[in-house]
């Protein structure tokens, strides 16, 4: 979300190489787990880089 890097401009702290920045958004969330508090899980990078596609389960 960038809340860390905000916090360190605030701060006067020098910001370098964000361009280099990379981001893992895949989290599948499921209502049932959060509520019974069990972990959502992360999918590995090397699924998407072989041709993964996430759909909605609407979008069959």
């Amino acid at each position: 979300t960038g809340d860390g890097f905000a916090m360190c401009y605030r701060a006067g702290l020098p910001l370098a190489n964000m361009e280099f920045i990379q981001f893992h958004p895949t989290v599948f969330y499921d209502v049932l787990a959060v509520t019974e508090g069990e972990r959502r899980f992360l999918l590995t990078e090397a699924l998407r880089g072989a041709g993964a596609i996430l759909k909605l389960y609407k979008d069959h």
